[in-house]
């Protein structure tokens, strides 16, 4: 994974996505997740992306992870 590109390709998004960035590189380098940010409904710092999940799964891993949207339950 190339850092520069990815950053590149995130920030091309800056006009869509002007309050805020985020990147996740793994240990290897050889994945990576940006995000940019668009602040409406959740304005807490804490709604920042990529998220990082602290809990580890039943595997043993720790979880990372991106969205294009906000959760929603069903109905």
């Amino acid at each position: 994974m190339d850092l520069q590109e990815l950053r590149r390709m995130r920030d091309a998004m800056a006009t869509r996505g002007p309050d805020g960035a985020g990147e996740w590189f793994s240990d290897d380098g050889s994945i990576g997740l940006a995000h940019r940010r668009l602040a409406i409904i959740d304005l807490d710092a804490r709604a920042a992306q990529p998220k990082k999940w602290s809990r580890k799964s039943e595997h043993g891993r720790k979880w990372k992870g991106c969205s294009n949207g906000r959760g929603q339950s069903p109905a």
